[in-house]
């Protein structure tokens, strides 16, 4: 990928020592995350590499729910950054329920679901009116 400082390979396989020497003969970065296992680090790690600027969670977001109007605070683990259009990208390693993905587009939010990886469990929706100050 080319990015601001040259040209970078994310190692997610695990290059052999001899090529990653070669790639950086060339000048060719190489970000090897082949040990991490949680897909958060890894997308931290690579929005820094990229140098695009992140905020990591858990992230709380407040919404009215049922016709008597409650508010409900749901929580959601992730990482969140501005894409190239100025939205804001939510990147989660949870499975999202569909009512929880079609509130968070109606709040312009993009979700960015990372699969292939253990699930960590699913967002927390709690009641504004029984949570603890």
């Amino acid at each position: 990928m080319k990015t601001g400082r040259g040209n970078t390979i994310f190692d997610l396989t695990g290059l052999d020592p001899q090529i990653i020497a070669l790639l950086k003969k060339r000048q060719i970065s190489v970000l090897s995350l082949v040990d991490e296992k949680d897909p958060l680090v890894i997308t931290d790690r690579i929005l820094d590499k990229l140098q695009v600027k992140s905020k990591k969670g858990p992230h709380k977001m407040e919404a009215i729910h049922d016709a008597e109007n409650k508010k409900v605070a749901i929580t959601m683990p992730g990482i969140l950054f501005r894409g190239v259009d100025g939205k804001e990208v939510l990147v989660t390693p949870v499975e999202v329920p569909e009512e929880i993905s079609t509130f968070l587009s109606k709040k312009e939010l993009g979700l960015l679901l990372l699969s292939g990886f253990p699930s960590s469990g699913s967002p927390t929706v709690e009641p504004e009116h029984l949570k603890k100050n």
